[in-house]
């Protein structure tokens, strides 16, 4: 998902705001992991408690939700190393 900020760095050594639309939906996908579906360090449970919908404030502790941004950057953190990685082991097949 992060492919495109991944490319960016590789070809023309900086960030643009080209890949905010990657980041979005990284992060997006990474919470609902995390606060959904209980695919994170924090265990298996789900942490939405009493949403009706995305937008809505959630009844957690700062404490867990300070843990919730923590998991959320070390997935995506991961996310973009594989990113980062597959392109740079695939680019040497690319032609310019």
């Amino acid at each position: 998902m992060l492919g495109g900020r991944a490319a960016e760095e590789l070809i023309f050594k900086e960030m643009t705001s080209g890949a905010s639309n990657d980041i979005e939906n990284a992060t997006n996908v990474a919470r609902t992991m995390i606060i959904d579906y209980g695919m994170s360090d924090l265990g298996p449970m789900n942490l939405n408690t009493d949403k009706r919908y995305s937008y809505e404030q959630r009844n957690l502790s700062p404490e867990m939700l300070g843990k919730i941004d923590e998991e959320v950057k070390r997935l995506t953190d991961i996310s973009y190393k594989h990113a980062v990685n597959a392109l740079k082991s695939l680019r040497k097949n690319w032609t310019f």
